[in-house]
């Protein structure tokens, strides 16, 4: 067995990649969003670049969970770029996993921009894209569905065919402006703790793409930006329950640590230590991503939780959210962070 994770620095986006040995025998790697447009400048061109140049090696499955701009940029970006010729593109990735809107469903009118939190436009662009390049896929990806790469397999868990068309459904005239928010990181551990639940009720984050991978004995949970109600539902159709746990390796945290998507119900399915974080606690007003409720729901359900983050080590995310009387009383244990600029790496070998 052989597998590696890799996390890449996107401050409050998604891009994430796995490495890993087939039954057959080849290398497999599944690519899951893209983060925004720097990231693959910074990350991703160099990783395909080693997949193109290795022997018999493809991107077999770039998931991409919705279309919020933190997530697909990165992608339009590959496709976008005079990096690797068209013929190389259209080799480098075997398939594409992308819940689109359909033609005719009228879109929000909006930039693509760094700051555009829904990218209706952007999933129009790669909508064309793969449709011209004949690889758009042609059923929606709901939860239920199976698929197996190289002995690894996806257990879908999100969204539900409602969820979906509720996306598809998205007529909006809105008008986005600049609003400045207060963080959370103010309020004391036991007030978060009993703090009731808000669910996201946003369509386009109800949408997303999630998946239980399963490789050997690893087991992780890609949350994408899901609803919680939906994973629990999901979750529980597949025979777990509290007395039933499901053992994981790692979970990647839902939209980036918000408050509005970690219920204690699914903390209740799950038995894990291990939880990634894709924010960075210093982004936009806008955004106040990873919420300190979210982070108290998932270490009050688990002592032993360890948060991992995206990032490399900064004051925020070290000493705003808890401070020390809080980390000794609570036993909070030290984060984890990405080692300096570099992605967060994760190795699963056989012993």
């Amino acid at each position: 067995m052989y597998c590696v994770l890799k996390v890449y620095p996107s401050k409050c986006g998604d891009a994430i990649s796995i490495k890993f040995l087939g039954a057959d025998e080849k290398m497999y790697n599944i690519f899951i969003d893209g983060g925004y447009r720097y990231v693959y400048t910074n990350y991703l061109k160099s990783e395909i670049e080693s997949i193109r140049d290795a022997p018999n090696e493809t991107i077999d499955v770039w998931c991409i969970s919705h279309v919020d701009s933190d997530h697909i940029n990165g992608l339009l970006k590959f496709i976008g770029s005079d990096d690797f010729s068209d013929q190389e593109k259209d080799n480098l990735v075997s398939e594409y996993w992308f819940n689109f809107v359909p033609e005719g469903v009228v879109a929000l009118t909006l930039i693509q921009d760094e700051n555009t939190e829904t990218g209706i436009n952007q999933g129009k662009d790669l909508r064309s894209y793969l449709n011209e390049k004949g690889k758009l896929h042609q059923r929606d990806i709901i939860a239920g569905m199976t698929f197996s790469k190289g002995g690894s397999t996806f257990t879908i868990l999100s969204p539900t065919q409602d969820e979906l068309d509720a996306f598809k459904d998205v007529w909006l005239e809105e008008e986005k402006t600049e609003t400045s928010k207060k963080d959370d990181y103010s309020k004391d551990f036991e007030t978060l703790k009993n703090k009731s639940f808000e669910v996201d009720d946003d369509a386009v984050n109800g949408s997303s793409i999630s998946f239980l991978w399963e490789y050997h004995d690893v087991k992780i949970l890609f949350l994408a930006d899901s609803n919680p109600e939906t994973i629990c539902e999901s979750l529980t159709t597949l025979g777990y329950s509290e007395t039933n746990k499901l053992k994981l390796n790692y979970v990647k945290v839902s939209h980036h640590g918000s408050g509005h998507n970690t219920n204690n119900e699914l903390l209740s399915l799950i038995e894990c230590d291990k939880f990634i974080i894709c924010a960075d606690g210093i982004n936009s007003k806008t955004h106040l991503l990873p919420y300190k409720e979210c982070l108290v729901r998932i270490l009050h359900s688990n002592s032993n939780a360890r948060l991992i983050f995206s990032t490399k080590k900064n004051d925020v995310l070290e000493n705003k959210i808890f401070d020390a009387d809080e980390k000794k009383k609570y036993g909070i244990k030290k984060f984890g962070y990405c080692i300096g600029e570099k992605p967060l790496q994760i190795k699963f070998e056989s012993k």
